[in-house]
């Protein structure tokens, strides 16, 4: 079994698809199923499950992930200190696509992306948090509230930014010209609502939006499966929402209330485990503490 085999079938772990797998490391997936099933022979287990023509890693699976990738840490590491310092080491980066898109403008200038090749996975916060302690990802991207309480001692978090929630809508929403609006205003217009957090894909509430709708009920117009329906809608001046700042784009601007709606802010932090973590890890650790460090004055 070659190195290069095992971090392929890592990556097969990761992705549980042929195909995605085979096009990252420029094979066929007929060449790709053979060498996993070369591997399966040699170790005498199965990895995956058939689940009808997709594939998912079972406990077996999960179990070869965590020592292959302790394998490949320590193989990387022994290259850092006597090879070429050009050798790259794997960054595996789990997490809600909303969070892990916006944070990346953090933690990419932090790194140096010629020694580091990274491999985003977008996953809710729970099943981020569930691959960190698997060690099947290097780093979780989370809001603060889905670890706090956790009982897992080994995950540290450091909080890289913060998203506060905005009532939006398109520049040419009838609403867009009558600002500042009332409330009753802001209720009596459609709606485009989540069916579910973008953060943990939980059903939370009435909106999964985090909107006080017990305390001001409004005309839910659309539910949507994705934030990016949700943001074609009211792009489309067919309603407003209520989302993060970091989701907001060009194309929508912010609603003012004539009264003060109580704020929603999420902390967003990087979760990661300091035992398990590379010297390439650590440094990044290291330098987006110094990135998030208050000015002094």
């Amino acid at each position: 079994m070659q190195i290069n085999d095992i971090r392929i079938i890592l990556h097969l772990l990761q992705s549980e698809d042929l195909k995605t797998t085979a096009n990252t490391f420029h094979i066929t997936s007929g060449a790709l199923s053979k060498k996993l099933k070369r591997i399966e022979n040699v170790i005498n287990t199965q990895l995956f499950d058939r689940i009808g023509r997709n594939i998912k890693a079972n406990s077996n699976g999960q179990k070869f992930f965590q020592h292959g990738k302790s394998l490949l840490n320590s193989y990387d590491t022994m290259l850092t200190e006597f090879s070429n310092p050009k050798t790259k080491t794997w960054l595996n980066i789990a997490g809600p696509a909303i969070l892990v898109d916006y944070c990346l403008t953090s933690i990419i200038p932090a790194l140096n992306t010629q020694d580091i090749e990274l491999n985003l996975v977008t996953v809710y916060e729970g099943e981020a948090i569930k691959r960190l302690e698997s060690n099947r990802a290097d780093i979780a991207i989370t809001t603060l509230e889905a670890i706090s309480g956790r009982q897992n001692d080994n995950l540290k978090s450091l909080v890289l930014t913060q998203s506060e929630f905005k009532l939006v809508a398109a520049k040419s929403h009838p609403l867009a010209q009558k600002q500042p609006l009332t409330m009753s205003q802001v209720c009596r217009a459609a709606f485009a609502i989540p069916s579910s957090s973008p953060f943990c894909g939980i059903t939370r509430g009435i909106g999964s939006d985090g909107w006080p709708d017990h305390q001001h009920p409004r005309n839910i117009a659309y539910r949507c499966d994705s934030l990016s329906s949700l943001k074609a809608i009211v792009s489309d001046a067919k309603a407003i929402a209520y989302i993060p700042d970091i989701a907001q784009n060009a194309d929508l601007i912010t609603l003012e209330l004539d009264e003060k709606l109580q704020k929603n802010i999420e902390q967003i932090c990087l979760v990661y485990n300091p035992s398990h973590a590379s010297k390439r890890l650590k440094q990044l650790i290291y330098q987006l503490e110094q990135n998030t460090k208050p000015a002094k004055h």
